[in-house]
């Protein structure tokens, strides 16, 4: 029985029905220490059991890091329940498992990271497309100089190469006023997608916590589960 409980638990964590696991896993761990105790051949059975459940909030704050990090400008309605139902079902089990402060930190150091990967790339691309039209316009330049005879081919080409070799930070400081202004917009648009993203992360904690306390749960997969916290399995 214990044997095929571990593969039933396997089978749940590869579709990700983490509440289903947990509930069998804390079964398991109820019967071996009542029915089974001092049965010698089931021993390690406990041990491969606190395995599982250590996977399993690995798993769960992996997956709710993933979903907390998406940065989707413009997502379907029924998308948005989806991943709420998801994510609160998450933080359920993993509130009764005293994991949240985990899932919190991890998901903080996931942000920092995204919002230095969202500098960087949004100042870069913004750059990218301002020299690419002055260097555009400089090769107008040069050619209707060509036409005219009065182009210096050896000053025009160190000037293309000093564009393209300029570092990041020599660049930003060779804007304009204007091209420096419209760099910033496009970097607060960026940063204001991820902090919309950060608000409703708060949001869908904060509701499932209320609902929590009052014993209004969900589950993994987002069912309703009334029954307050105290009855869930113990750890």
């Amino acid at each position: 029985m214990v044997q095929q409980s571990q593969l039933s638990i396997k089978v749940l964590l590869s579709t990700s029905d983490y509440g289903a696991a947990l509930d069998m896993i804390y079964k398991l761990q109820k019967v071996l220490q009542t029915d089974l105790v001092g049965v010698t051949c089931v021993q390690n059975a406990e041990v491969k059991l606190k395995e599982m459940l250590v996977l399993v909030q690995r798993m769960m704050c992996d997956e709710f890091v993933k979903l907390a990090s998406q940065t989707d400008d413009k997502p379907s309605g029924a998308a948005l329940s989806s991943q709420g139902e998801r994510l609160s079902g998450l933080i359920v089990w993993l509130l009764h498992m005293e994991k949240v402060s985990t899932i919190i930190d991890k998901y903080n150091a996931a942000l920092n990271e995204q919002i230095k990967h969202e500098v960087k790339s949004v100042i870069s691309d913004q750059l990218d497309r301002i020299f690419e039209a002055k260097n555009d316009d400089d090769s107008r330049s040069m050619n209707q100089s060509q036409m005219n005879g009065t182009h210096d081919s050896a000053a025009d080409l160190e000037a293309l190469s000093l564009s393209v070799s300029m570092s990041l930070g020599d660049k930003l400081k060779s804007l304009s006023h204007d091209e420096f202004m419209r760099t910033v917009e496009s970097l607060f648009e960026g940063l204001h997608s991820i902090l919309k993203r950060v608000a409703t992360i708060e949001q869908i904690i904060a509701t499932t916590v209320r609902r929590v306390k009052s014993g209004h749960l969900q589950d993994s997969n987002g069912r309703h589960v009334w029954r307050p916290l105290a009855s869930l399995p113990q750890r």
